[in-house]
């Protein structure tokens, strides 16, 4: 019981690690400041804007999506 409780924390402080390294990557790259001005984005329009590489900004906007940082807004 306890080993599972333990297991249970640690994963939850992994996971909020790294909730902060993806909004931090989003921060020192301009891709969250480029969002705040202009959203929503797609990833390669947000990649055209920050002049970062596209599939980098994809694999970051996956990540982001994942922890819940972005949303997904259809298009219409």
């Amino acid at each position: 019981m306890v080993e599972s409780t333990m297991r249970q924390q640690v994963l939850q402080k992994l996971q909020g690690t790294l909730v902060l390294n993806i909004a931090y990557i989003g921060v020192v790259n301009g891709l969250l400041e480029a969002l705040a001005k202009d959203a929503p984005a797609t990833p390669q329009a947000l990649a055209a804007r920050t002049g970062k590489d596209p599939g980098y900004v994809v694999r970051w906007c996956d990540s982001a999506y994942a922890f819940e940082l972005l949303e997904e807004v259809e298009p219409g």
